[in-house]
């Protein structure tokens, strides 16, 4: 009885349980999704923000290694917050019935298979510097053998937790004030304010035109300029969907913009008169020459 949003956050959910290494709620999401009834797609946006306590010198003055991993530079994370907003918006069934699957695997476990084995082989001496992580993912210090029965009993207590309170209980509860714990004692710059006012946001269809004062950091910048008017191939119009022109044309258009996402808007609000240029009219069609 549940719609195509229930089904998305189940599995979501239950991914963070079963692929550890790809998924989980200290994560970020993005959605786009199309609804059938009124013929509308939405882009929801649930990425990473820095605290407002991480300090930018510090993290400037880091290494580049040390700032890709650990409570330093650890950011509050989004995905709970956009599966909420998904639920709310087009789902029918209760937040308790999606988690219930998740808390399932994480107490009772499941089976690792080969692929998952070879992950916990390539992180071993990652993962093993922490020893919460290590106690869970490598018991007795080993690398789990394929089959094995991998169980996350404190995973299971945390989505019990957000299931019977709701998941803005990851945000406010004592789920929040765990983790704003645990950064502070690793060195990180979690508040319990920085969850309390997170919110995940909905960003209206891709228009490179005022009024939006904000371009979303992801990718819907990308879609941005596949829509724009006159592009021609980069916008597929006037072109067959899998002719050579327009799939050049998308290809030369892919890399300039996947640059540009990086370097000038991700992980910060860019407003359209700070970089305008880079989503303005005339920028797909220059990019796909």
């Amino acid at each position: 009885g549940g719609t195509a949003a229930d089904a998305a956050v189940a599995v979501s959910l239950t991914l963070g349980v079963t692929e550890p290494f790809n998924s989980g709620l200290g994560g970020k999401l993005v959605v786009l999704y199309y609804d059938a009834a009124s013929g509308k797609v939405s882009y929801l946006e649930a990425l990473e923000t820095a605290p407002a306590g991480m300090s930018v010198e510090a993290m400037r003055a880091r290494p580049a290694e040390e700032r890709k991993r650990g409570y330093p530079s650890s950011a509050i994370p989004g995905c709970v917050a956009g599966l909420e907003m998904m639920q709310k918006k087009w789902g029918k069934m209760s937040w308790r019935d999606l988690v219930k699957p998740a808390v399932g695997y994480a107490r009772e476990g499941f089976p690792l298979a080969d692929k998952q084995i070879v992950e916990f082989q390539n992180k071993f001496d990652l993962v093993t510097k922490d020893p919460e992580a290590a106690k869970i993912y490598y018991p007795g210090g080993k690398v789990p053998t394929n089959n094995a029965i991998l169980k996350n009993p404190d995973l299971a207590k945390t989505m019990e937790e957000m299931g019977e309170n709701g998941p803005r209980a990851f945000y406010t509860g004592e789920i929040a004030d765990r983790l704003v714990a645990a950064s502070k004692k690793g060195g990180g710059a979690f508040a319990r304010e920085d969850f309390k006012n997170y919110r995940a946001r909905e960003f209206p269809r891709g228009c490179h035109r005022p009024p939006h004062p904000e371009v979303p950091r992801d990718q819907g910048l990308g879609q941005n300029r596949l829509d724009e008017p006159g592009t021609g191939g980069a916008g597929g119009q006037g072109l067959a969907d899998h002719s050579p022109d327009r799939l050049l044309q998308l290809w030369r258009h892919a890399g300039p913009t996947s640059a540009d996402r990086k370097g000038f808007l991700r992980g910060k609000p860019v407003h359209l008169g700070e970089n305008g240029a880079r989503v303005g009219p005339g920028t797909a069609s220059r990019r796909s020459r």
